[in-house]
């Protein structure tokens, strides 16, 4: 059910990331969300990082690959299209240099 691979996506993803640094500015905003889109802001300037952003839905299909390669730590705005999503929640995960964050997106 919904629920058993959600708490299983949750538990592979969410690592040791919880209390590190680079992730502990991380802001996904606006959320919810009407329309639009919403800026995921990963502060991490000035660091070259290998980076993946993928936005998925609760059954672990990723929907969009907003980022995947090398950060040249000046972009640290993210646009995540919100345009054709239908209403509900998604989740933003954030692979950094192989540490990874799980953000939760609601589309209203």
């Amino acid at each position: 059910d919904e629920m058993t691979t959600l708490h299983k996506l949750s538990e592979s993803l969410i690592t040791s990331a919880e209390t590190d640094e680079q992730f502990s500015e991380l802001k996904l905003y606006p959320n919810p969300v009407s329309s639009g889109h919403s800026i995921l802001y990963l502060p991490i300037e000035n660091i070259t990082n290998n980076l993946t952003i993928n936005l998925i839905d609760l059954q672990g299909n990723v929907i969009e690959e907003i980022f995947n390669g090398i950060n040249d730590g000046k972009n640290i705005n993210y646009k995540i299209n919100t345009n054709n999503l239908s209403t509900g929640i998604y989740f933003v995960v954030i692979d950094l240099n192989g540490k990874k964050e799980l953000r939760k997106l609601i589309v209203n």
